[in-house]
C-alpha cells in the first residue's frame, strides 16, 4: 500500500488544523482587546485619561497593532498639545494598520489629516484628505481640512477653488466662507471676501464668527463698529471685536465701554491683540495709561496665532507684567523650536533644537554667554561647560534665536560631563580648543573614580584605572594613535607590574618575577589555536612553546624540539618534559617560578589544568 498520499493528507490537515488554531486564538485576543479599548475609552469620557492609557497599554499587549486602539491613545495624546507628535504616530500607525473592529476608521483619517496640517506636514496630509472626501462626499469636514492643506502649502488658487466648493455644497457650514474671505482678502481681493462673508452673515445672524468677519473686512468705520456690535449681539468673546470697534475711532464713551470690554474678553493673553490696543489708543492719554497700568499688572499667558488656526505659535508666561518664559513652536507638534526661561526679564536659559534628534538647553552666565550647555539625544544625556564668553546666544529682541551649533560648542567648551553608560558613573573630559586634555570616570557607579585618561593633540596616550575599586590605580594604559595598545596591571600591589595584554598586535604577557623582562607570552596561532611561551631561563627568551586547541595541549616545543607532556593523577598536575621521580608539588600554587623541596619549578594553569616543569 503507497501511504504517502495519505501522510500528505495528514500533514495538510495538521496544518489547517494549526491555522485554524491560530486564527481562533487572534481573534481571542482581538476581541478581548477591543472590550478593553471600550473600557478605556469611557475611563476617558469620564476625565480619566491615566486609566484610559492603562487599558489602552494592555488592549496593545494583547492585540499589538490594533488600530482601535492605536486610534484612542492618539485622541487622549492629543488632548494634550506636548504629546502632539505621540498622536500623530499613533493615528498614523492606526490608520496603515487597518485591523478595526468598532472605531470607524474614517474618523481616524480625518484626525490624521487634521493634525497633520495643524502641525505643519499638510503635504502629507492632501492625499489623505483627498481620499477621505471622495468616500464621504456628505460630510463637509474632509473638505475644509483638505482646503487648508492646500492653503498651508502655498497653494492659493486651489485653496480658494475648494473653499468655493465647500460653499456651493455646504452652505450651512461657514468655515468655508471663514476661510475662502480671508484666502480673498489675502490675496488682496477685499471687496469679493467681504461680499462672500455679508450674505452669509446676512443669512445667518445668530453666527458670532461671520459677523466678526464681516467687521475684519468692512472698510467703513462707522459700519465696522455697527457690524463689531452685532457680533458682540450674536455672542462674540473674541477680543478681537472690541480692537475692531477701538481701531474705528468711536466716541469717547463708546471707546471707554470698548476698552473695558477688551480687558474683560481677556485681551491681554493675545499679543497681537495688545499691540492694536495700544496703537489704537494712542490718542487717548487716559485709557493709554490704564492699559500701560493693565499690561503692567498682568499675569498669565500671551499667545501669538500668526495664521488664525486657533492654535498659537509662540507663547509668553508673564508675571506681574514680566515675561518669565517664552516658547515658540512653530510647527504646532508641542516640541518647541525654542522655549526660554527668564528671571525678571533676565534670560536664565534657553532650550533648542540644533538638529531633529538633537536637543540644546542652553544655560546662560552673563547674557548672551553661554555658561553650560545639556545636550540630550539618541546617544544619552551630557553637560558641557564652555569657556568665559566664549559663546554666545541673544535672542531678546531679534527675529530669532542664534543657536550654537554642535561643533562650536565643543570648541568653546572647557569640560563635559556624562554617564559612562547605563548603570555607570559620570565620566568629566577635560578639554582646550575643542580637543579632550583629561577624561576621568567612574565606569562601575559606585561613586569612586576608577579611569584616568591623559591625552595630547586631543588623542588618548595613556591612562591609568582602579580595578578592584580600593583607590589605587594599579593598572596602567598605553595609547597610539588613539588606540589602546598596552594594559600593564600589578596584580600583587607591591608597585610593580607582572601582568600586561597588548591589542596591537593581541598578546597577553606575564612578568613572574618582575624584573621588567616578560617570561610568559599568549598569542593565537591564527588558526583558531592558542600559542602559549616561556623563558625557563628568565632571561626574555621564551624557549618552551605549547600549542593548544579547544583546552587541549596539542604541541610542546623546548628549544624547537617536541617534548612530552605527562599527566600525574597522584600530584594533580601535568608535567611538562622529563617527570621528576620525586618531588613535593603544590598544585594550588599560582603562576610563576616556584621552589618545591629545594628545586625550583615553573608553574602555570590552563583551562583548569595545573602544568609545571622542573627547571634546570
Amino acid at each position: 500500500m503507497n501511504r504517502r498520499p495519505l501522510a500528505i493528507a495528514l500533514a495538510g490537515l495538521a496544518l489547517c488544523l494549526g491555522a485554524g488554531t491560530a486564527r481562533a486564538e487572534e481573534t481571542e485576543a482581538r476581541a478581548a482587546a477591543a472590550a478593553l479599548v471600550a473600557q478605556a475609552a469611557a475611563a476617558r469620557r469620564s476625565g480619566d485619561p491615566a486609566s484610559a492609557v492603562d487599558l489602552v497599554r494592555r488592549a496593545l499587549e494583547l492585540s499589538p497593532g490594533f488600530s482601535d486602539a492605536l486610534y484612542l491613545r492618539g485622541l487622549i495624546n492629543l488632548s494634550d498639545r506636548s504629546t502632539t507628535r505621540q498622536a500623530l504616530e499613533d493615528f498614523r500607525a492606526a490608520v496603515a494598520s487597518g485591523s478595526w473592529h468598532g472605531a470607524d476608521a474614517d474618523e481616524a483619517a480625518l484626525a490624521l489629516g487634521e493634525t497633520l496640517v495643524r502641525t505643519r506636514r499638510a503635504a502629507e496630509a492632501i492625499p489623505l484628505l483627498e481620499a477621505l472626501s471622495d468616500r464621504r462626499p456628505a460630510d463637509p469636514r474632509p473638505l475644509t481640512a483638505l482646503a487648508a492643506a492646500y492653503r498651508a502649502e502655498g497653494r492659493a488658487d486651489a485653496a480658494i477653488a475648494f473653499y468655493a466648493q465647500g460653499r456651493s455644497r455646504f452652505p450651512d457650514a461657514p468655515a468655508f466662507v471663514l476661510g475662502l474671505s480671508a484666502m480673498l482678502a489675502a490675496a488682496g481681493r477685499m471687496d469679493e471676501g467681504y461680499a462672500f462673508v455679508d450674505a452669509a452673515a446676512a443669512d445667518s445672524p445668530s453666527d458670532a464668527r461671520l459677523g466678526l468677519r464681516r467687521a475684519e473686512l468692512e472698510r467703513d468705520g462707522n459700519r465696522r463698529v455697527a457690524a463689531v456690535e452685532r457680533a458682540l449681539a450674536a455672542g462674540s468673546r473674541d477680543p478681537l471685536a472690541p480692537v475692531l470697534a477701538l481701531e474705528s475711532r468711536p466716541p469717547a464713551a463708546s471707546m471707554r465701554r470698548f476698552f473695558d470690554l477688551f480687558l474683560s474678553a481677556g485681551g491681554l493673553s493675545r499679543s497681537d491683540l495688545a499691540e492694536r490696543a495700544a496703537r489704537a489708543l494712542a490718542g487717548n492719554p487716559e485709557l493709554a495709561k490704564e492699559l500701560e497700568q493693565a499690561m503692567a499688572r498682568y499675569t498669565g499667558p500671551r499667545e501669538l496665532d500668526r495664521d488664525g488656526d486657533g492654535w498659537w505659535e509662540e507663547r509668553w508666561d508673564v508675571a506681574a507684567g514680566a515675561i518669565v518664559r517664552w516658547t515658540r513652536d512653530a510647527d504646532q507638534d508641542g516640541v518647541p523650536e525654542y522655549d526660554a526661561v527668564l528671571d525678571a526679564g533676565r534670560p536664565v536659559s534657553l532650550s533648542c533644537e540644533p538638529s531633529p534628534d538633537l536637543r540644546f538647553t542652553l544655560i546662560y552666565g552673563v547674557y548672551p554667554w553661554i555658561d553650560t550647555v545639556g545636550e540630550s539625544g539618541p546617544g544619552g544625556q551630557r553637560t558641557w561647560t564652555l569657556a568665559n564668553r566664549a559663546l554666545g546666544a541673544p535672542f531678546l529682541e531679534q527675529p530669532g534665536p542664534r543657536v550654537p551649533t554642535v561643533d562650536e560648542v565643543v570648541r568653546a567648551a572647557v569640560r563635559l560631563e556624562d554617564t559612562v553608560g547605563p548603570g555607570s558613573g559620570v565620566r568629566r573630559v577635560e578639554m582646550k580648543d575643542g580637543l579632550r586634555v583629561y577624561l576621568e570616570e567612574d565606569a562601575n557607579g559606585d561613586g569612586r573614580l576608577d579611569h584616568r585618561l591623559w591625552y595630547a593633540a586631543g588623542k588618548p596616550v595613556r591612562g591609568t584605572r582602579d580595578l578592584s575599586g580600593d583607590g589605587v590605580f594599579e593598572a596602567a594604559e598605553t595609547w597610539t594613535d588613539g588606540a589602546l595598545s598596552r594594559l600593564s596591571v600589578d596584580t600583587d600591589g607591591n608597585g610593580r607590574f607582572d601582568y600586561e595584554e597588548t591589542y596591537l598586535p593581541a598578546a597577553r604577557l606575564w612578568d613572574y618575577n618582575e624584573d621588567g623582562r616578560d617570561d610568559s607570552r599568549e598569542t593565537s596561532d591564527g588558526k583558531g589555536g592558542l600559542v602559549r611561551e616561556f623563558s625557563t631561563r628568565a632571561d626574555g627568551r621564551f624557549d618552551l612553546r605549547i600549542l593548544f586547541r579547544s583546552g587541549a595541549i596539542v604541541e610542546v616545543r623546548k628549544s624547537g624540539r617536541l617534548v612530552a607532556a605527562t599527566p600525574d593523577a597522584k600530584r594533580g598536575v601535568t608535567w611538562i618534559g622529563p617527570v621528576p621521580k620525586t618531588t613535593a608539588v603544590d598544585a594550588s600554587a599560582g603562576d610563576g617560578y616556584r621552589t618545591f623541596g629545594g628545586r625550583e619549578y615553573l608553574v602555570f594553569k590552563h583551562a583548569s589544568v595545573v602544568y609545571v616543569e622542573a627547571l634546570p
